[in-house]
């Protein structure tokens, strides 16, 4: 199968400046940054994929602290060496035991083609798959290791949180229509299928090959994951993919009962 996609490694330089900058605008109050998702999963490609890191924080932050981040790793003053970058930090005393609505003090996405965003502290659903996601596979560029850390997350409120991610993706596609965007639902949501039947967070393009193995004549799908590997592929139905996530929604509910 011709491929394009060749998986790589995100520029070591970049996340040692990162973490350099993180450690000098927060002090002792930053006690791990950890590295998950495509990063660790060997789906990476710098043109395509974000840098997801996860840290730990002993605490509130002032407005101060969140506003030098901001300036200091916005891609217009750190580049990027990737599509995107996006940074939550949460309190540490909050990943031992994690709950739905986690709190977290200050999340950041900022990229090449992204516009730079910043949130004020709140709580997001969607942390819980990035706990669960450390632990299993992150990769510490500070602190402990994710084991020590991240406490585990239930089956049942992981696939709640998958719900949630799922329901955001269905959302998103009335406000973008890209091919990237319809790709990325997909694979996501047939991802989300095999982890709420299985508990193992693998990356997208593992769990789009999962599906297919099983459901090997679903075109969604195949042309979804051929999109992503960067090979050729038909357009992808807006509709088609609104449907699919409807299906994976079903699945992953079934899965509370």
């Amino acid at each position: 199968m011709r491929t394009n996609f060749e998986p790589e490694e995100p520029s070591q330089a970049y996340l040692d400046e990162v973490l350099c900058i993180l450690r000098d605008a927060l002090s002792g109050d930053l006690l791990g940054l950890y590295l998950h998702g495509s990063a660790v999963q060997y789906d990476f490609r710098s043109e395509t994929s974000d840098i997801d890191l996860l840290g730990l924080v002993s605490g509130p932050l002032v407005e101060a602290r969140k506003f030098e981040l901001v300036s200091r790793l916005a891609h217009c003053a750190k580049p990027v060496p990737a599509a995107g970058l996006e940074i939550i930090l949460v309190p540490a005393s909050a990943v031992k035991e994690p709950v739905f609505d986690l709190p977290f003090e200050f999340a950041l996405s900022t990229g090449v083609s992204w516009p730079t965003q910043s949130e004020p502290s709140a709580t997001s659903s969607d942390i819980v798959i990035h706990i669960e996601l450390c632990r299993q596979s992150g990769r510490a560029l500070f602190g402990p290791s994710p084991k020590e850390v991240f406490g585990s997350v239930d089956r049942a409120l992981l696939c709640r949180a998958l719900i949630e991610e799922l329901r955001w993706h269905k959302k998103d596609l009335l406000r973008q229509r890209s091919e990237s965007t319809l790709e990325n639902a997909v694979v996501n949501a047939a991802r989300s299928v095999l982890v709420a039947e299985s508990g193992r967070l693998v990356s997208k393009s593992e769990g789009a090959r999962d599906w297919l193995r099983r459901f090997p004549n679903d075109d969604l799908v195949s042309r979804a994951l051929a999109c992503r590997l960067g090979e050729d592929f038909a357009p992808i139905n807006q509709a088609s993919v609104e449907a699919f996530l409807d299906k994976a929604i079903e699945l992953v509910s079934d899965r509370l009962d």
